[in-house]
């Protein structure tokens, strides 16, 4: 039997320092702490409690310092491990801060504080995703009846596109609170699968999704509490029933609605104020995507060119997230109001901006902008067609979109007024064509870049029925950076292709979408790119056509499913226009048969370049709407 421990011969001086920070008095704690510390300099005890006194004293990065001499001298002390997670994390070492979380996890398993702040570290350095997943989910096991706790794992699994994952994580805060608002928010408006299987589970979310806004509009707002209300509307957007057919006008309008009941209950609208002085029309832009995004790739050149002398510009950036062209919005803008807060807070920014008019980009994409947008915030409120469907949103007056991606009477389309600037609507950049590499294989290769949630279980069977004609073609499809979808798209594919005898693994390549210069360089490689149906490629359209790659697509009746449609009128090459998704199949199979058509459609792409890019003309007349619009100060 080994022998007791000898006794510490500081312990009472340790016990009176503990003594004296339990009464207030750090400054005689440390002094006893530093007496016991030169005695005895690897004291881990005096160590730690003289880390406790540097925090208390406004000395965090002292305090770091302490604890990590004090785990060297006793590594297996799991609360100054935690305590060192913690003060890392206020300094902004996540690496640091994850190592010590991790540490105080293994020696304390049990422990929801060493757990949770291993989470914390996980979701801010975002270097280990399937690590944040597992802590998140021992949470959950440590502390079932933490509804928090499953809400938290649900956004986590949501931001990985884990859908049924996510699913089961809100049902089961459901379990534990069936008023849950953040839960019920999230649950109808995801689908519970991605992508989808079959036809049927797209009717199914459909359906999902009207339930859903049903029991939204029956809840008595008077006793639920408004924060509740306010966290859930800023978790998600009905983004996903987007992609189901049709004007849709109704669903938004109805969505729209509730938003604005909801977000008013909760969160009031700030005092009216008058407008600040001045002789040009104030136009505040609103957007969660002034940065490289889609967004302002195909919006940017209208707003850009907006006259400092006729317009005083706002910018107010939803999400924290900068880059580069960033700066450029806040050098463009009189006012640039950025970073990470409340809606109460935007609404207050933008009242005292004083707009003339509020114009959101892409309405539906955000959650908090589609709150903001339950607001009158200015006169005249304006929505571009930066999410190519009507808000829905009383309060936004005018809807402005494309001549050319539009039918001849679409107003039955959209609840604002609908106004369509010439040609695209856009003053998009041109991209750079890359350079094409040699190929002498004597496959066709087709290329289908759009998003999971724009290619439908319906157009699959489309590429088996081109495979089936052709047995030269080779599909390259990209719908997604998560390899897990990837994986489940080309599982569907597989079973579409075998029930017409077709080996999938001979005819399609699903793999990840690239970062835009490597997508550009593997396109360049391409023969033909398919567009998809019911949603068409918009950005996507503008940078393959500017690499003259002859393009397929289907006219449909809405905004969303005729942008390649418009480009492509625009471009002058119509003969790739289709009615409908049997001459889709009927126009790709011809264009894999001729080689020489290709060549000569890339051409005639190619010498369309000045039509397409960098045109003048709608952002002109965008400025003439503003003018039109909005009344002279």
């Amino acid at each position: 039997m080994s022998p007791p421990p000898p006794p510490d011969p500081h312990a009472a001086s340790l016990h009176r320092a503990q003594e004296r920070l339990a009464a207030g008095d750090p400054v005689a704690a440390g002094r006893l702490l530093d007496a016991v510390l030169a005695a005895a300099p690897d004291h881990a005890e005096a160590l730690f409690h003289r880390a406790v006194v540097a925090v208390a004293g406004n000395r965090p990065a002292e305090g770091e310092a302490l604890l990590a001499r004090c785990v060297a001298v006793r590594p297996a002390w799991a609360e100054a491990h935690l305590r060192l997670g913690q003060l890392r994390l206020l300094l902004d070492d996540v690496a640091g801060a994850e190592a010590a979380f991790g540490a105080a996890a293994a020696l304390a398993p049990a422990d929801p504080r060493a757990v949770g702040g291993l989470a914390e570290a996980l979701r801010r350095g975002g270097r280990d995703f399937a690590g944040l997943v597992r802590a998140r989910r021992r949470l959950v096991e440590l502390m079932p009846t933490d509804v928090e706790h499953r809400l938290r794992l649900g956004y986590t699994l949501r931001s990985g596109d884990l859908a049924a994952d996510a699913d089961a994580a809100y049902r089961g805060a459901l379990a534990v609170d069936p008023g849950n608002l953040v839960a019920r928010w999230h649950l109808f408006q995801h689908p519970p699968v991605a992508p989808f299987a079959d036809a049927a589970q797209e009717q199914a979310f459909a359906a999902r999704w009207a339930d859903g806004v049903a029991w939204f509009e029956q809840l008595d707002l008077r006793r639920t509490p408004a924060r509740e209300i306010e966290r859930a509307l800023l978790t998600a957007t009905d983004f996903a029933l987007h992609y189901q057919p049709g004007a849709l006008r109704a669903e938004r309008s109805r969505y729209a609605d509730l938003l604005a009941r909801l977000a008013h209950a909760a969160i009031p609208a700030p005092t009216a104020r008058p407008r600040p002085p001045g002789m040009r029309r104030r136009i505040a832009l609103v957007s969660a995507f002034f940065r490289r995004h889609s967004v302002t790739r195909v919006l940017g050149g209208l707003l850009r060119a907006l006259d400092a002398e006729r317009f005083e510009i706002g910018v107010f950036h939803l999400d924290p997230q900068q880059d580069a062209e960033t700066a450029q919005w806040r050098a463009l803008a009189a006012r640039y109001v950025g970073g990470q807060h409340g809606p109460a807070a935007w609404l207050e920014a933008l009242a005292s901006f004083g707009a003339d008019a509020v114009v959101f980009l892409d309405l539906g994409m955000d959650p908090l902008s589609q709150v903001l947008a339950c607001y009158r915030s200015a006169p005249v409120q304006l929505a571009l067609w930066g999410h190519p469907i009507t808000t829905g949103h009383a309060t936004i007056d005018h809807f402005v979109s494309a001549d050319l991606m539009e039918v001849e009477a679409p107003a039955e389309h959209y609840r604002e007024t609908l106004h369509r600037l010439p040609h695209l609507g856009t003053c998009f950049s041109a991209p750079r064509p890359a350079a094409r590499p040699p190929r002498a294989d004597g496959e066709v290769h087709f290329l289908l870049a759009q998003m999971l949630m724009k290619i439908t279980p319906q157009q699959d069977d489309l590429l088996a029925r081109i495979a089936e004609r052709l047995p030269q073609a080779r599909f390259h499809v990209l719908p997604s950076v998560r390899a897990h979808l990837c994986e489940a798209l080309a599982a569907r594919l597989e079973r579409a292709f075998a029930a017409r005898g077709l080996d999938a693994a001979r005819h399609v390549r699903v793999a990840r979408n690239l970062p835009e210069a490597e997508f550009h360089a593997f396109a360049a490689g391409m023969d033909v790119n398919l567009d998809s149906i019911g949603w068409s490629g918009g950005v996507s359209t503008l940078d393959l056509l500017a690499q003259g790659l002859p393009t397929v697509t289907v006219d449909t009746p809405t905004l969303r499913g005729r942008q390649s449609a418009g480009i492509l009128r625009r471009a002058g090459v119509t003969g790739t226009i289709c009615a409908d998704a049997d001459a889709w199949v009927e126009a790709a199979v011809a264009l894999g048969r001729d080689r020489d058509r290709r060549e000569a459609l890339r051409e005639r792409l190619l010498a369309a370049r000045e039509r397409l890019y960098d045109d003048p003309v709608p952002a002109a007349a965008f400025a003439d709407l503003l003018l039109d619009l909005v009344p002279t100060p």
